[in-house]
């Protein structure tokens, strides 16, 4: 998938403009700033960066640049929002402010930072009462009026005398028209423009439509740059809310106040808010022309939103990319995908779509969007850039066709120094475009490593000159993946520091958090919490968390953010999954949104979880016509299985098939159709679909495809897989070892010296030496494993190597640690939760022994109560069948542990040798005296 990039530019915008270059260069406006504010805070100790939501401690700190701009005439240098720099100047005074929120109240202290100055910081107490998402109106309202007052009054105590402020004689009076030109034009660059506008309108007379304008256009600034790795974004919306408070402060009945509020709450991902006032603009009569569009966004009603965007008017641009953002966090990648290649040419150099799609697509789809990424900023460079009036000479020679992530750093340092004036300056455009570029170089190199798994060191070796000199420019190399020479990536995390963490870097952080490292002087669990801790409460920065949560913290969360957006239908999808008044919630929600499809889906998942499978098919017969997504034709198959017809399970595979291919999706869905008929004895059948399937060339497709072909006695085939598979990403280790435990390729000394060569941090090494039949050290290695990561599945395999080796008592303190750390830390994920009970089953039988059907009854309860045999790649119930299995025939009960032992191999419909437990059970099927390929080629016989 590849998005033209192409467009309109700014020329006609600003040639309507006018005189907008002369009239900004007439203002009497200094070159540098007059002072510095820092964005540090400083924090009670048990606190780590932060204590609030962005947007509260950006509000504080937005109303001293408000109050600097526009009632003192002094300059303000803003660490978040101004260029990166150091100060040339060291006798540049640097304020700091502190603004913690508690108990309903914010607590402002602005001083200046410097141990010698005799100026009394000033304290305010601010109301900052009501929830999460309303806490930033209230707070906002509480600020407006002390602009102009305590801060104005400090801000001229504590700094020099500015200089005189005279306004230019251009009128301020600016035609209500303009507005329109940010519907028209909603990307980083054409708001940088329009605030430079509207800043110099503001500053000569502060007019309904120049507050309007600069609520607006931050408003989008905002909302185009929720990717970086600054509070930027948060800043942004302070500004914007701020603008609203002051437009209703100083002009109460004028009809742009209600418009602006609902704007800025709308697009801001305050829904509730919005609906209030679009309802109040509804009743007013004279409703803008945006209001429809606006009104359907807060609803989700999509397909509204489709109509304007396709009708190709005024307002189209504006329209597609409310289309994209409203389906942007709802795990649908195939509608996302058909959403972006049909609306994101009408706006071309807004990065939320592509970097929206960074974060949803699959394997497939992140080839070219992240690939996409890195060309963006550049574009914007030579396609926008260069049409900006007033661009100094040097910087507009940068400003050309061409143009790479290295010209981008040139031009973001060029544009340090420079100023005519004007504000933003454009050290602040420099920074956006030198923000944007690193934001989608991690996005690549992130895919790289963590879901491409190949090597990123010529990528990280070329990336990195662009962003010397870049704050986060540390954060790269913790990407270098190289086989031929391991990184010291904690090493590497120690470099990185990160003023705050913030939405754009939530995939990094999480795996950040899975790769067991920390940045920052936090643990990456710290850094996870504080995501959730300082979100802005809005719709779109929660969303982003709840597509990269698990659904523990869905569940948890999905009730309280239905009263900041009560018609997004994620959030009613989740309700229905998860709670236990799910069947109102079901009636509320259709109430709402008939037939939405998202609503089906989840009405049909939570029915099949309550083995209610045949009332699940016609929400999910009605799910799969509006909505192409692999989860709704996988829980429509899985439903037709287990009400025993394999017939429509199979031609709801082969449907979907026939639908357009977002990324894998139709190797996943073949590999699907070729595993079940693996795991069903029936290999022959299985061949085409996994030849099918393996011919994507994805590592795990022709994984499929080797074992498939093993299975069925065709092993030169099988061979030819994995050699494919070595061709395209390398030669591994851990599947040679895996190959050889289950089909005996390999042999067993070589790979042993290899394996006793290979780097000693690799979390793979334990379950290999136990593949290679080195049972001691694979014992000492799960321990050292699980002491380092604390991961809960070396432990249990460290306690059944224990238990083999004829210690029970040593395994048993083994087992009773998960439990116990259950108790201590409440893990969440699906995989903690019940490897933690399974160890409680197996201390019952230490115990007291329990009977066979006792037993088994306990192991089938946790799969029916974690939903495991649904769960991703039907990776969890293997794992659970296997433990329990082995457990049993080391306790010696082969009849039990047989039964278990069979449906682990029936349930491993996902044969990825290299990675699950499908080589460990072949070992397990030899010490019961059986061969697992003959056990998928044929039916058992006892």
């Amino acid at each position: 998938m590849i998005l033209p990039l192409t467009g309109r530019s700014l020329p006609s915008l600003l040639k309507s403009l006018g005189c907008c270059a002369a009239f900004l260069a007439s203002l009497s406006l200094p070159a540098a700033p007059d002072f510095w504010l820092t964005a540090t805070t400083t924090q009670a100790p048990k606190k780590v960066l932060g204590d609030q939501a962005f947007v509260l401690r950006e509000l504080a700190r937005q109303a001293v640049v408000l109050a600097a701009l526009h009632e003192t005439g002094q300059t303000p240098g803003d660490e978040v929002f101004d260029a990166y720099r150091t100060d040339s100047s060291p006798t540049l005074p640097r304020l700091r402010l502190n603004a913690p929120w508690e108990n309903n109240f914010v607590t402002l202290t602005l001083a200046v930072d410097d141990p010698a100055s005799t100026v009394t910081p000033l304290e305010l107490h601010l109301d900052a009462t009501g929830a999460p998402h309303e806490r930033p109106e209230a707070l906002a309202r509480s600020l407006a009026p002390l602009l102009s007052g305590p801060i104005a009054a400090w801000l001229r105590t504590a700094l020099p005398a500015a200089p005189a402020f005279e306004h230019a004689t251009a009128s301020g009076n600016v035609p209500a028209d303009r507005l329109r030109w940010l519907e028209a034009h909603p990307d980083p660059v054409n708001c940088f423009a329009l605030l430079r506008h509207w800043h110099g309108a503001a500053r000569t007379a502060p007019a309904p439509e120049a507050l309007a304008g600069l609520a607006r256009a931050y408003t989008l600034l905002a909302e185009s740059t929720r990717h970086q790795w600054s509070a930027l974004s948060s800043t942004c919306t302070a500004r914007a809310l701020l603008y609203c408070e002051l437009l209703r402060l100083r002009y109460p009945g004028n009809a742009l106040t209600l418009e602006t509020h609902a704007w800025v709450y709308a697009l801001g991902g305050y829904h509730a808010a919005a609906l209030r006032d679009l309802d109040a603009l509804a009743e007013r009569g004279k409703a803008p022309a945006w209001h429809p569009l606006l009104d359907a966004s807060v609803r989700y009603q999509t397909d509204r939103l489709t109509g304007y965007a396709r009708a190709r008017g005024p307002l189209s641009p504006l329209a597609a990319w409310l289309v994209l953002i409203s389906v942007e966090n709802q795990r649908t990648p195939n509608l996302y995908q058909r959403y972006l290649e049909e609306f994101a040419p009408l706006i071309p150099h807004n990065p939320r779509p592509l970097y929206a799609a960074n974060q949803v697509f699959g394997v497939g789809g992140l080839h070219d969007s992240t690939a996409q990424g890195l060309t963006l900023a550049p574009d914007w460079l030579a396609q926008e850039v260069g049409s900006l009036p007033s661009l100094p000479p040097n910087l507009r020679a940068l400003a050309t066709k061409g143009a790479d992530a290295a010209t981008i750093r040139t031009f973001a340092l060029a544009s340090q120094a420079l100023s005519d004036g004007a504000y933003p300056s454009w050290g602040t455009l420099g920074r956006i475009l030198w923000d944007t570029q690193f934001a989608f170089t991690m996005n690549r190199l992130h895919f790289m490593v963590a879901m491409w798994s190949v090597s990123t060191k010529d990528e990280v070796t070329s990336f990195a000159p662009a962003f010397a000199g870049h704050p986060y420019a540390p954060a790269i190399n913790t990407l270098l993946h190289n086989d031929d020479s391991p990184v010291d990536r904690p090493a590497a995390f120690n470099l990185v520091r990160i003023g705050d963490v913030v939405e754009g870097m939530t995939s990094y952080v999480n795996w950040a958090e899975h790769a067991n490292n920390s940045f920052a002087g936090l643990t990456t669990a710290q850094a996870r919490g504080l995501l959730w801790y300082q979100s802005n409460n809005d719709m779109h920065s929660l969303g982003r968390l709840f597509l990269n949560s698990g659904f523990t913290s869905r569940r948890r969360a999905s009730l309280e953010q239905l009263a900041i957006s009560p018609a997004n239908p994620s959030l009613n999808a989740d309700a229905i999954r998860y709670q236990k008044d799910w069947q109102e919630r079901l009636a509320t929600a259709q109430k709402l949104q008939p037939d939405h499809p998202l609503i089906a889906a989840a009405a049909g998942e939570r029915l099949l979880a309550s083995e209610r499978a045949r009332e699940a098919i016609p929400y999910l017969v009605l799910a799969s016509r509006n909505l192409d997504e692999s989860t709704v034709y996988n829980d429509l198959a899985d439903a037709y299985l287990k009400v025993g017809d394999e017939p429509s399970w199979l031609a709801t595979r082969l449907a979907f098939n026939k639908l357009p291919d977002a990324g894998l999706s139709h190797a996943r869905n073949s590999q699907k159709i070729a595993n079940r008929y693996v795991a069903t004895h029936r290999p022959a059948l299985a061949l085409p679909h996994a030849e099918s399937a393996g011919e994507s060339w994805a590592a795990w497709a022709m994984d499929s495809a080797a074992f498939a072909q093993a299975v069925a006695g065709n092993h030169v085939r099988a061979r030819l897989w994995i050699e494919r598979n070595v061709e395209r990403y390398g030669d591994k280790l851990t599947d040679r070892i895996a190959w050889h435990a289950l089909a005996g390729y390999g042999e067993r000394e070589s790979l042993i010296t290899a394996l006793r060569a290979d780097a000693p941090h690799r979390n793979d090494r334990p379950r290999n030496f136990e593949l290679l039949g080195l049972a001691t050290e694979a014992r000492d290695l799960h321990l050292a494993n699980y002491d380092h990561t604390g991961d809960n599945y070396s432990l249990m395999l460290a306690g059944l190597v224990t238990l083999e080796s004829g210690d029970a008592a040593k395994a048993r303190e083994l087992f009773a640690r998960l439990p116990a750390e259950f108790a201590k830390n409440r893990a969440k994920d699906v995989t903690r939760v019940a490897n933690h009970r399974l160890a409680s089953v197996f201390i019952a039988d230490f115990d007291t022994p329990l009977s066979d059907a006792d037993f088994t009854a306990r192991i089938d309860q946790i799969i029916r109560d974690q939903g495991l045999t649904r769960a991703p790649l039907d990776r969890y119930a293997p794992d659970l069948f296997y433990f329990a299995s082995r457990f049993l025939r080391l306790r010696q009960r082969s009849a039990a542990s047989d039964k278990l032992l069979f449906a682990a191999a029936e349930h491993s419909t996902n044969p990825d040798p290299g990675r699950y437990v499908l080589p460990l059970l072949a070992l397990e099927f030899r010490q019961h005296g059986r061969d697992l390929l003959d056990f998928y080629h044929q039916a058992p016989v006892n």
